[in-house]
């Protein structure tokens, strides 16, 4: 009796059909753990990001200068301080080299700064450009409140009356 399901496999195999279908079974399946740790890695990455979201809204809602128009750069700036701590452990993780030695096609050796030391830097970068445009910088958050529209001041009848004067006779009314 032959399974068409493992006929394909027994000519692959050609004749050991049970190595062939043992072959395909574990194939299979080892690719499952890969496909769960992606997903893993993914669903920490988006708590990263979620995390990092909540701090800055958290902030910008303390400071009362949180505005719905910001939740673009909110979530790029989430993202960039997430990528950047990712960046940071595989570094570390890869024993925080900061010099590499790369080899030439020639096969000289050379030394270069580590990409993901330079990966990180750049990051950090953009993350404290990301921290001033949001106002989160105390640079920024000076310059912010220093830029806020503020109420005109509103003169007294008597301010008034001596500011229609001087217009009138010019500011040597008192000579």
């Amino acid at each position: 009796m032959i399974l068409p399901p493992v006929l394909p496999m027994m000519q692959a195999a050609k004749g050991n059909w049970l190595s062939g279908l043992c072959t395909s079974i574990r194939q299979k399946y080892t690719q499952i753990p890969h496909k769960i740790e992606r997903k893993v890695r993914k669903m920490r990455e988006n708590a990263a990001v979620r995390r990092y979201r909540q701090q800055i809204v958290k902030q910008l809602e303390q400071l009362h200068i949180f505005k719905d128009e910001f939740s673009l750069i909110i979530n790029v700036y989430a993202e960039t301080l997430a990528e950047r701590d990712r960046v940071y452990k595989q570094y570390v993780d890869e024993g925080a080299q900061p010099v590499i030695e790369k080899t030439s096609d020639r096969g000289a050796k050379n030394f270069a700064k580590n990409p993901l030391l330079q990966a990180w830097t750049d990051l950090s970068e953009l993350c404290r450009k990301l921290s001033n445009e949001l106002g989160l910088s105390p640079a920024a958050l000076k310059r912010l409140s220093d830029q806020k529209i503020q109420p005109p001041k509103q003169q007294s009848p008597l301010e008034k009356v001596i500011e229609r004067l001087e217009k009138q006779y010019g500011s040597n009314a008192e000579k």
